[in-house]
């Protein structure tokens, strides 16, 4: 377990967590992944041994893919709504993996916590942090 101080634990600020914790890893530790796994979702190990030992070690984001992206939640009370991202862009995410599992590769991370990367993703407050991911990601 990982503490973060400087997050507010929230669902709504799920998106502002996981990119303190992989500034908080790629500091930290050393590692060939980074693996996001929610708390109700089962692994079943010796699979994901056999499955990871497979992937590549760079340029990797993996998951369960939504391609195309989901559409925008546009009714603000739902839990997964992001109206800022509907203003900016348009009615549908770009390809991401589900928020339940992803993983993601040294360099991966290591390009998205560089220095000044944060002022040039967008993380915003509320919506899928799965999404937003995507959103980071699909220039690469």
């Amino acid at each position: 377990i990982v503490l973060l101080p400087e997050t507010t634990d929230s669902y709504f600020s799920l998106t502002e967590r996981v990119y303190a914790l992989l500034k908080y890893v790629d500091k930290f530790y050393s590692y060939f992944y980074f693996m996001k796994v929610d708390d109700d979702t089962w692994l079943v190990a010796n699979h994901l041994i056999n499955l990871i030992s497979q992937l590549p070690k760079e340029r990797l984001y993996w998951g369960s893919m939504y391609t195309p992206g989901s559409p925008v939640v546009r009714y603000t009370a739902h839990r997964w709504a992001n109206p800022q991202y509907l203003k900016e862009t348009n009615t549908h995410y770009p390809a991401y993996a589900s928020g339940s599992v992803y993983v993601l590769s040294y360099d991966v991370v290591n390009y998205l916590v560089a220095p000044g990367a944060g002022m040039k993703l967008k993380i915003w407050k509320g919506g899928p942090e799965d999404a937003s991911l995507g959103t980071w990601l699909s220039g690469l």
